[in-house]
């Protein structure tokens, strides 16, 4: 039976997630109603993908009998809010990343869903890629000894688009491109003993470069760098005592993994309409994983659990106190 989705919000990675959902088989995946703040944006909407409804209101969205989870694309201070309000509606979700601006917002959240008994999910679609498959396979069977050190750096130059600048709008390299080099010194070594963080600031007071280290237990340390100012080299590292595991850029929807030398390439499976982001191909394992998982009966995923969304969000919360950005949602 096909999993029926309603997409909330009209923006650029809704448009990437609705083509991808689009192209996969209608036996397995839905499109049912699109909601946007304004139902001009979502009629607009409907009409390219061909959506049955369109709504003015998110409200209206959540209320539709005919959906069975929905995907949060607005920006990230609206992510707990509006995740709240599908929850109560006793609907699944994945929400894009962040899942909340802080620990606080994503406790409420996932207590909300536990108690309404559905599934809940922050969508860091990266673990889902084929190549992350082989980094935890890689890890687990020894390739690399024991890890000890994780890299990985994103960079681009941004500071022209508003989301990325401004504060209201949960500005900041950290929560918009930097969360991803946290979710994968999470996943490889879990909560660390110790965060530290150094950032350069931009004058309406959200990070511009940020390097955060954090200190793990036996010895092991993660080096994580993202910045909206200048392009890095967006590659990841995991280094252990008996080699090293490299993922290509863009280390967040790689398609080549490099072990001790040896390249592995998993391709995409091409889309003929236009994407907005690169490699958004990648939302295809995303969205299947979501699918079983719901099938299944599941209220969290196996890969990307409540417990490290949790932990992601506290590594940056800590981050932010050390850099002194406050967003509104802390007060």
């Amino acid at each position: 039976m096909a999993l029926r989705w309603g997409i909330l919000s009209s923006g650029k990675i809704c448009q990437d997630f609705t083509t991808i959902l689009t192209n996969l088989s209608k036996e397995e995946h839905q499109v049912m109603a699109i909601a946007a703040r304004s139902l001009d944006s979502a009629q607009k909407f409907a009409k390219r993908f061909s959506i049955p409804k369109a709504y003015g209101s998110y409200e209206e969205l959540t209320n539709d009998p005919n959906i069975d989870v929905v995907y949060v694309g607005t920006i990230h201070p609206y992510h707990a809010e509006v995740s709240k309000l599908i929850l109560n509606a006793g609907k699944s979700v994945l929400c894009e990343k962040p899942m909340a601006m802080n620990v606080k917002e994503a406790t409420e959240v996932l207590n909300l869903a536990k108690e309404k008994k559905v599934f809940y999910m922050e969508g860091y679609w990266t673990r889902f890629f084929p190549v992350y498959d082989q980094l935890r396979d890689d890890i687990k069977s020894g390739k690399i000894g024991e890890p000890l050190v994780v890299q990985a750096s994103f960079g681009f130059k941004m500071m022209a688009i508003d989301r990325t600048t401004k504060k209201d709008l949960g500005g900041g390299a950290l929560l918009d491109i930097g969360c991803y080099t946290v979710q994968l010194a999470e996943m490889v070594f879990g909560k660390p003993e110790s965060v530290t963080a150094v950032s350069t600031m931009q004058p309406s007071g959200v990070d511009e470069t940020t390097v955060i280290t954090l200190r793990y237990p036996n010895n092991k340390v993660a080096i994580l760098t993202s910045s909206v100012a200048c392009n890095l080299d967006n590659r990841a590292f995991v280094h252990g005592t008996e080699g090293t595991i490299e993922i290509a850029n863009p280390f967040w929807s790689s398609t080549e993994i490099i072990l001790n030398g040896q390249s592995k390439h998993y391709p995409l499976s091409k889309v003929k309409d236009p994407l907005n982001f690169i490699n958004c191909e990648g939302f295809a394992y995303e969205a299947q994983h979501v699918r079983k998982m719901i099938k299944n009966g599941c209220t969290q995923s196996s890969v990307m659990s409540h417990e490290s969304s949790l932990n992601i969000l506290s590594i940056m919360d800590q981050a932010r106190r050390q850099m002194g950005l406050v967003y509104d949602a802390d007060n």
